[in-house]
């Protein structure tokens, strides 16, 4: 019993560690850290980015011309040139069901960056994959961080797809796309400029040329800085068609029941938020234009998996502070499902469901994504 209680704490106190050491690099990339040693470790960090610069312009040149595939079906991108969460998983779910509206028989190839192995299958799961499960019960789905592998698998298994929805695929030259959608966080584009590790790019700017369309997200938070975005995007691809999208809130769901609910059912209650996401004041944001009440919030890295320490410390705070509900996003939820006995009421346990809504050139935006059908 005494090892056991050691190895717990020595495994709380590495994720607090870990969590502390990602909480400092963000702040470096983001230059929300400053003073002497700060300059120092950016020096640092400018240079690596020298290096991470060069060494993707020969694995790009490399993998366009001599491993690039093209696939038997037209392949539809989804990606973005900055890390952190901009809603390429709400945007991929939009176009399943556009093309499920059209009768079309779409596939997904995702990496499921920073998931789990399943015991049953061997295969990769992580919150992503797992949202992308549940919506889509039938779904073929392909998870690989090699693209070209997974999209091998799903042709096979799944001989009637018709079409490919490559997630987080823009920086993956290994496959050929027939239609490159980029989104852009309105609320921080592109950071201060600078390429991974110094900044929060994954590629010059000039990168935004390959796109096709570029859709700019979030722009109800941030609305000053879309006319001066479009500007920006335009300088480096002036054909490019660019769409403005929200995230719209759709409803409430039990996240262990399954029930729906309206938002008038935690307006202006007292409840604790929880997120493990790359933007988590953006749900904030969100369950705070519903009129939510939130009282705390609890706020995990990006694809954070949650232990049962964590679950007990955010039971115990409600349980004291008298906080009627817990809302998560449903990225978190679906990582949960599992943990119903750890709640002590799992019946106000919630998720919020969130949908990508184009705004402007809604049909244009259809239209061209359609249009590699008949390639």
């Amino acid at each position: 019993m005494i090892f056991i209680l050691i190895v717990n704490q020595g495994t709380t106190q590495l994720n607090a560690a870990y969590h502390s050491w990602k909480k400092t690099v963000h702040s470096l990339m983001t230059d929300e850290r400053t003073g002497f040693a700060g300059t120092v470790v950016d020096c640092i960090l400018w240079m690596m980015s020298g290096i991470y610069g060069v060494a993707l312009v020969f694995v790009r040149c490399f993998q366009q011309n001599f491993s690039q595939k093209k696939l038997r079906c037209p392949v539809v991108s989804v990606g973005n040139i900055t890390v952190g969460g901009v809603g390429k998983t709400p945007m991929v779910m939009a176009l399943i069901q556009l093309f499920k509206q059209q009768g079309v028989s779409a596939g997904v190839l995702a990496r499921g960056y920073q998931g789990v192995i399943d015991k049953k299958t061997g295969g990769i799961k992580n919150d992503e994959v797992l949202l992308l499960q549940q919506e889509f019960p039938r779904l073929p789905l392909g998870v690989h961080k090699n693209r070209s592998h997974s999209a091998a698998q799903v042709l096979a298994f799944y001989p009637a797809v018709q079409v490919l929805i490559m997630d987080d695929g823009f920086q993956q030259f290994g496959i050929h796309r027939d239609l490159n959608i980029v989104l852009i966080d309105t609320t921080n584009p592109f950071g201060n400029g600078s390429l991974l590790p110094r900044g929060i790019l994954r590629e010059p700017l000039s990168a935004l040329a390959r796109a096709d369309v570029v859709v700019l997200t979030k722009v109800d938070f941030s609305p000053s800085t879309v006319e001066a975005l479009q500007r920006s995007v335009r300088q480096i691809h002036p054909l490019a068609l660019i769409v403005e999208a929200v995230h719209e809130p759709l409803d409430f769901v039990e996240v262990f029941s399954g029930q729906r609910r309206g938002f008038d059912f935690l307006k202006r209650k007292n409840v604790c938020a929880m997120s493990g996401i790359a933007d988590p004041k953006s749900f904030v944001r969100s369950l705070e234009l519903l009129e939510v009440k939130i009282t705390q919030n609890f706020s995990f890295p990006d694809h954070h998996w949650y232990t049962v320490e964590e679950l007990e410390q955010i039971n115990a705070y409600m349980k004291d502070s008298g906080v009627e509900c817990l809302v998560m996003t449903q990225k978190d939820a679906v990582k949960l499902k599992n943990f119903q006995k750890y709640f002590f009421d799992p019946a106000q346990v919630f998720a919020l469901r969130i949908g990508m809504k184009i705004i402007t050139n809604q049909k244009e935006f259809y239209d061209r994504v359609l249009s590699v059908l008949s390639r």
